[in-house]
């Protein structure tokens, strides 16, 4: 079995980069491909969603492009000049404080193509007591999720994954999607509603390392809500990947395979 799981490890994944720093390069990368915080959100099924004051927030959601064919992309853009929002769009997994006249985005990925524009459950408000169902473009790994929502209250569901299916192997092809996620300034209080709040954003995806294997990526930078890199935290922030599918075995496996996962420390 260990032999079996080193051979997966070799062959099927390479390695896990996590970029830290800043070089000219990677910026260029990232700016390449995140969109700006204060722009709206890209995609096909743009909404304004409009309540009780201050809640005023767009949902859009954008279908595989012939430039990322397997990148599904969801945003959530607060059009309030004041206040954060708390969203829990729980298909498309934004889950997340989103900051004043900014845009969360969260990448999703598939390779087969987009199984219709289902309403998804979308629960939102500072004490998540407020619901709505906004369109998104669903992936076939989506189904079961689109269905179990139908006819409920949102507010009694919650966030759970939906795997990627596994299909025939397939030529390798390089991935980029960008993201951005909301983090309470001070990691030891994120529940702190007079903790400003940092973006944590950048892009991630995959490069073909050879016709055999591949390198998985995260490029990352820290902003403000202004937009501009923080002189200081709070306190530190940890990242590591979490593998899932069949390379959850491959965790398991760690010491005997002789490998160790990768973490760095943002800061």
């Amino acid at each position: 079995m260990h032999r079996k799981l080193q051979s997966m490890a070799v062959a099927s994944l390479c390695a896990m980069w996590i970029v830290l720093g800043a070089s000219a390069a990677r910026a260029q990368e990232i700016e390449a491909f995140l969109p700006s915080a204060s722009a709206p959100c890209a995609g096909e099924l743009e909404k304004r969603h409009r309540s009780d004051p201050p809640w005023d927030f767009t949902t859009n959601s954008r279908k595989p492009t012939a430039q990322q064919p397997t990148v599904f992309l969801h945003c959530i853009f607060n059009n309030d000049p004041k206040n954060l929002i708390e969203v829990d769009w729980l298909i498309p997994k934004v889950k997340e404080p989103v900051a004043a006249k900014t845009s969360a985005i969260s990448p999703r990925y598939s390779d087969k193509p987009p199984e219709g524009q289902p309403d998804g459950c979308l629960i939102f408000g500072n004490l998540h007591d407020k619901a709505l169902k906004a369109q998104f473009w669903a992936r076939s790994e989506d189904g079961t999720r689109v269905s179990e929502e139908t006819g409920k209250d949102c507010l009694t569901l919650k966030t759970t994954d939906a795997r990627t299916e596994i299909g025939p192997t397939q030529k390798l092809s390089e991935i980029v999607a960008p993201f951005r996620i909301f983090l309470s300034s001070n990691p030891s209080s994120p529940s702190s509603s007079v903790a400003a709040l940092i973006a944590f954003e950048g892009i991630t995806g995959v490069r073909t390392s050879d016709s055999h294997s591949y390198q998985s990526f995260v490029t990352y930078r820290l902003r403000t809500e202004d937009g501009i890199p923080p002189s200081e935290l709070d306190g530190a922030y940890a990242i590591a990947p979490r593998w899932v599918g069949p390379l959850e075995l491959l965790a398991r496996c760690r010491p005997e395979c002789g490998w160790n996962s990768v973490w760095r420390v943002l800061r």
